[in-house]
């Protein structure tokens, strides 16, 4: 158990430092174009994050059958952990900018420009995300199961599976807890919240170049092959092979699928719309509710859900374990989106409509609820989606006679059926275009009409 552990941590803090190093360089050659500009790449983005992450290592695998397991791990974790940072490093970009400027560092190289002044304050500003990832990747389940190298979280899901015990699981998960807990707190120390933006500036030494090429190239490269390779590959294969579809396989879990995600982002949005109204809270609440619930990880909140709800026979045999595992891995997500959106709104809109409006049932129908419900759609969109391709939580508290649309994927891999798998991955991507699309009218329908600040 150690080795494992210490294996796994040495393994995803050496790709979530890649990945700081790629977000960081990345967004420091895209820093000065326009909001509407780093909006759209945040789509694209938040789209590749929608696909489940098996699909581009299992085309991968289907292209390049002999490729060392090793590479192949570490691109998936890139591929699958690089949005994680570059959307909100793109959204938060003005904490990089100030009106101060340090003239005598137009003399560095720029190399040294960016390790030395950019890197370390992207760092700081991206610390909480840079844990999340940590931490996410750290108890991802698919990928290195996926690839046959045990790590922590295929390990502790190998062990229960094997024994259906929860009290040698809990043993062995407990400690680990504790270690990343601390490790948490030790490196928000090194790295404290709210960190001042002054004496920076990047408005006239390293942008007036304009060369933007760069960090498109390697946003390009990602895109590509996160959403082209898979899209191009399985489109093809599906050409070809469309006779040998078993499409009962493909539909006969897609009602279930989708009642699972409206339920799970409907009561993740109750809750996070609840916590919100507070209004002391702020964003250190969800995130250590982040820290506490991916420090455990998904395959120790399924097994918990399994364990609490086995006491009440019926609870134990529906889709309670599945709802409440998704539930609490989402609500913290919610949370942090819903405090991102309340943090943009315009409040001008607010205080004038006190001036005009007496009625609070007119400043409901006539403000509030045309300034925030384009962002709180939006927000259930993207923790709808989220729920659909879950594979870590849901294969374990899929209830019996039910099917999962990942789970789902996941066995038609198992079993070979590449027709009806590629079949499954263009209906994601259909769905995802669907939905990246709604977001982006919401977007721009707040952009529009100043709702909102940029």
């Amino acid at each position: 158990m150690p080795i494992v552990f210490l294996k796994t941590f040495v393994w995803i803090f050496f790709v979530t430092l890649t990945i700081n190093l790629a977000a960081a360089y990345t967004l420091w050659r895209l820093l000065n174009i326009s909001y509407s500009a780093k909006l759209i790449i945040c789509l694209i983005m938040l789209a590749g994050l929608f696909l489940p992450e098996i699909i581009f290592p299992m085309t991968l695998q289907t292209v390049i059958p002999k490729l060392h397991s090793g590479i192949g791990l570490f691109v998936s974790y890139f591929v699958y952990g690089y949005p994680f940072l570059l959307i909100p490093a793109l959204l938060l970009s003005t904490q990089f900018q100030s009106t101060d400027y340090l003239s005598s560092l137009n003399l560095l190289p720029s190399h040294k420009r960016f390790f030395d002044v950019f890197f370390l304050r992207f760092l700081k500003v991206m610390a909480p995300f840079s844990l999340i990832l940590f931490l996410i990747l750290f108890h991802n389940f698919s990928l290195p199961a996926l690839w046959e190298i045990e790590l922590l979280p295929n390990y502790l899901f190998a062990e229960f599976n094997t024994y259906y015990s929860f009290s040698p699981f809990f043993k062995k998960t407990i400690p680990s807890v504790f270690i990343l807990i601390a490790f948490s707190l030790a490196y928000l120390r090194f790295f404290p919240l709210g960190v001042s933006n002054k004496h920076f500036s990047f408005e006239k030494y390293e942008f007036a170049e304009k060369k933007y090429i760069l960090g498109i190239l390697i946003f390009i490269l990602w895109f590509i092959l996160c959403e082209i390779f898979p899209l191009v590959y399985w489109g093809y294969f599906l050409i070809n092979h469309l006779n040998e579809v078993d499409w009962k396989k493909v539909s006969d879990c897609g009602v279930f699928s989708l009642e699972i995600a409206v339920i799970v982002s409907a009561v993740s949005l109750f809750f996070g719309i609840l916590t919100v109204m507070f209004k002391k809270i702020n964003i250190v609440f969800p995130a250590v509710a982040f820290l506490i619930v991916y420090s455990f990880g998904n395959v120790a909140v399924a097994v918990a859900s399994i364990y609490f709800t086995g006491m009440f026979s019926k609870a134990g045999a529906s889709i309670f374990p599945m709802i409440l595992s998704l539930c609490i891995m989402n609500v913290p997500l919610t949370l942090l989106l819903l405090l991102y959106l309340k943090s943009r709104v315009n409040r001008n809109i607010f205080l004038t409509s006190e001036l005009y409006i007496s009625s609070k049932w007119k400043k409901f129908r006539f403000i509030s609820f045309p300034v925030l419900f384009p962002g709180i759609f939006s927000v259930m969109l993207i923790i709808l989606n989220f729920t659909i391709k879950d594979l870590d939580t849901s294969i374990l508290t899929v209830p019996p006679g039910k099917s999962f649309l990942p789970v789902r994927l996941h066995l038609l891999l198992h079993y070979a059926d590449y027709p009806s798998l590629s079949a499954i991955v263009l209906i994601y991507i259909f769905v995802i275009i669907i939905s990246m699309t709604l977001i982006y009218l919401l977007a721009r329908r707040l952009l529009n009409y100043g709702l909102i600040n940029h």
